[in-house]
């Protein structure tokens, strides 16, 4: 009985000893063991946007001298709601065509690099009950941190993230134009929009 006894407990000691990895140490007082961790973080993106963004131009914006063939010197100026700053190329105003520029309208941030880059969604607003429209065209994205491109489909911004919390953030700007040529009255355009894209490169 005692031989049967003895042999049980040798092959559960066996067994217990088996069961815990080479690294396992063994003491009576007490003891430490270090284990190595290794994380990996794959490419990640977190884009930033307003889903919805209204211009609005002041109505006294514009002023013609009477007879006159250029504008008068009152500033062409826009508000942009929701939070977003907006510039217009006053220079470039000939009746027709406005160049905008609105300021942080979209951040990025994540690990590794980003190419980033503006484009069209839908090109025409439609004032409600006309004929009456306007076109958006030319569409960039622009950001101060940008190693390169020029922020369209066919030449990406490349933008080193540095890394996930939100004061790493890289914000950036949409600039795109707006064609009046076929606009024949005032009132509220609706219908056009653009598109951000952010991929892992």
């Amino acid at each position: 009985m005692k031989l049967k006894q003895k042999t049980i407990l040798g092959v559960l000691a066996l067994a217990t000893l088996l069961a815990f990895p080479r690294g396992t140490t063994w003491a009576t007082g007490g003891t430490t063991g270090t284990t190595d961790v290794t994380v990996t973080l794959p490419k990640i993106l977190i884009l930033h946007y307003f889903s919805s963004l209204t211009l609005s131009f002041d109505a006294t914006d514009r002023i013609f001298e009477e007879g006159g063939a250029t504008p008068g010197s009152v500033t062409l100026g826009a508000t942009a709601s929701p939070d977003a700053n907006l510039t217009t190329t006053n220079d470039s105003w000939n009746g027709n065509n406005v160049s905008l520029t609105v300021q942080n309208c979209w951040a990025v941030r994540g690990f590794g690099t980003a190419a980033v880059y503006a484009s069209s969604g839908s090109s025409t607003l439609s004032l409600a009950g006309t004929s009456s429209s306007i076109g958006m065209s030319d569409f960039s994205a622009s950001q101060d941190d940008a190693t390169s491109g020029a922020g369209t489909f066919a030449d990406p911004l490349e933008i080193d993230l540095k890394g996930i919390g939100w004061s790493k953030a890289k914000i950036g700007d949409v600039s795109f134009t707006l064609d009046l040529s076929s606009a024949e009255d005032d009132g509220n355009y609706i219908g056009g929009s653009y598109t951000i894209t952010a991929e892992a490169v």
